[in-house]
């Protein structure tokens, strides 16, 4: 996240190199031939080509649909961010050398971090950037912050691009295509426009003050990003049979000493590849209905939250504790309870929205949840092994497809239909 000082406070006039500049002609019509006026991008293509930050073709043409390249993109958000050299000798890929025209930019956006090549040391110039590989050098570039996550069914949470692709989710910078987020699709000259007009308009971030307790949504970030990405570390090197004492050396950057050595080192010994278990489990949204901050200074942070659906179907109180160390955030503590006994306490309204967001996940338009009644039922609780009298409701559900009736458990945020 080191860029992200170096963006937000530039104004938009530092994309003013305009962005198809190094390999197109200027169009000199306000309109595109190939944007018509039933466009959806329309208004912002036109918005973005009147603050000189894109171009179109002598023809009158935009081509939406054409796909960026890895070196264009390198070239002007190296130009965008004034991004300069950090060592003389630069970044080796084999297939960009010194005499290459776009040596220099490459080398720039690699030493910054934003952009990385391939296992094999190429850097891929010419091939077209996919939206997953967007999505991890916007969130790098402008340094964003993940306050909450969205699903979508072709990125899971054990693909590397999960973070990226949710940071720009929860800033608004993609919605996704029909409830799917296409990663493995080339970003287009629209597209391309799109991402990049809605990661300039932004609200400016400050600069952290080391004096003062994160914000809420500073937090948040910590949350959906530290364990999840030790997660990922855990798992490659397990899949890789590594000793621990490599798995530790790289989790140190990211964890204290203290809990590597004993809770993640016993994990990692005893972890399963192949059950559908994990140490983290994965929230989705969960923290937007269930977030209390325990304790926030300048250095250590505790919060609890909630999950609905912890490994093996069952709801949990979490906790987790953060440290910072010489200027850096860590991972310092876990804990999770199983609810027993428990209850989350989820309200009828709670309830409704939460059924809400998580069919829209899957359907492309608006889904309808009507509150039928509510009863109570016995339900057993795997781990306690008792019975507990819990309250349920029963709702309506129109997906505008299918209509059917469902049981909400307002205890563990479970749902399933009738």
């Amino acid at each position: 996240m080191k860029n992200k000082w170096l963006v937000r406070w530039f104004g938009c006039f530092i994309i003013a190199v305009v962005v198809f500049s190094s390999v197109q002609a200027e169009a000199s019509s306000q309109s595109f031939k190939d944007v018509p006026h039933n466009h959806p991008y329309k208004e912002i293509i036109q918005d973005m080509q009147a603050r000189g930050m894109i171009n179109g073709y002598p023809d009158g043409t935009f081509k939406p649909n054409e796909k960026v390249s890895r070196k264009h993109v390198a070239q002007l958000l190296g130009k965008a961010l004034q991004l300069a050299a950090k060592s003389e000798t630069g970044i080796r890929y084999k297939d960009v050398p010194k005499n290459h025209p776009y040596y220099d930019a490459i080398s720039n956006v690699t030493q910054a971090g934003i952009f990385s090549g391939d296992v094999n040391g190429n850097f891929n110039p010419e091939a077209p950037l996919t939206r997953v590989q967007m999505a991890k050098v916007l969130d790098l570039a402008f340094g964003l912050t993940i306050k909450s996550v969205a699903y979508f069914p072709d990125v899971s949470g054990n693909d590397w691009g999960y973070l990226h692709v949710n940071a720009l989710y929860s800033n608004g910078i993609t919605t996704g295509n029909q409830g799917y987020f296409k990663p493995n699709e080339p970003v287009t000259r629209a597209h391309y426009a799109v991402f990049l007009h809605r990661a300039l308009h932004l609200p400016k971030v400050p600069e952290l003050d080391s004096t003062k307790p994160l914000t809420k949504a500073q937090i948040l970030n910590l949350l959906y990003r530290l364990p999840h990405t030790v997660e990922a570390t855990i798992t490659t090197h397990k899949y890789k049979a590594s000793q621990f004492s490599k798995v530790r050396a790289e989790l140190l950057d990211k964890v204290t000493e203290p809990f590597v050595d004993d809770e993640l080192k016993n994990y990692y010994a005893d972890m399963c590849l192949y059950c559908d278990m994990s140490l983290f489990p994965l929230l989705l949204g969960e923290t937007d209905y269930r977030f209390e901050i325990l304790e926030n200074t300048p250095s250590l942070i505790r919060i609890r939250t909630v999950s609905f659906d912890i490994p093996l179907q069952d709801a949990a109180f979490l906790e987790y504790a953060f440290e910072k160390q010489s200027g850096k955030w860590k991972l310092s503590g876990y804990d999770w309870k199983p609810i027993g006994a428990g209850s989350f306490d989820l309200t009828k309204e709670e309830a409704l929205q939460i059924v809400k967001n998580d069919y829209e996940r899957y359907e492309s338009s608006s889904v309808r949840v009507t509150f039928l009644d509510s009863k109570y039922e016995y339900q057993h609780d795997w781990y306690t092994k008792q019975d507990y009298r819990r309250l349920v409701y029963r709702m309506h559900v129109d997906t505008g497809k299918d209509k059917f009736n469902i049981l909400f458990y307002p205890h563990s945020g479970f749902f399933d239909q009738e």
